[in-house]
């Protein structure tokens, strides 16, 4: 089963604005004096961490924008059909 092209681009697309924003988080985002305040959530993660998160998010996100444009990682580059002979069933092998 596939999902429709649009909703591909769509999750790619989430996918690569939160990573955006946890990029945000690890370079320019709150103080460290706001972070102590709040040691729940995401803003009890340190800065470095947020940077590794945002990497991999990015990383996927990029790899679901490219399989939804037709990139097949693991799958094969050429397609092999038989075509059936004068017969409608299909050939047996």
């Amino acid at each position: 089963m596939a999902i429709p092209q649009w909703l591909a681009f769509v999750i790619a697309g989430v996918v690569l604005l939160y990573g955006g924003y946890r990029m945000y988080l690890a370079v320019g985002g709150p103080s460290n004096e706001e972070r102590a305040k709040a040691r729940t959530g995401m803003l009890a993660m340190s800065r470095r961490t947020h940077g590794l998160v945002a990497i991999m998010l990015l990383i996927a996100g990029a790899a679901l924008l490219a399989s939804a444009f037709g990139w097949k990682p693991w799958g094969s580059t050429t397609t092999t059909v038989e075509r059936p002979g004068p017969g409608s069933a299909l050939p047996v092998r």
